[in-house]
């Protein structure tokens, strides 16, 4: 299905020309799973801290 997903965007990126509305959707449809790993990360982090606290 990751597959999938990556040759469609591939196909969409390649029907239309490069543009600036095409970045920002990418970094769009990005950002909820970076904030998704970095809200895990400070969750380990505050676990931690308050094993030692």
């Amino acid at each position: 299905m990751h597959t999938f997903y990556q040759l469609g965007l591939q196909q969409q990126l390649l029907q239309t020309t490069p543009d600036t509305s095409d970045l920002l959707s990418a970094a769009a449809l990005a950002s909820p799973r970076r904030r998704r790993i970095r809200r895990r990360a400070s969750q380990e982090l505050t676990k931690k801290q308050a094993l030692t606290a």
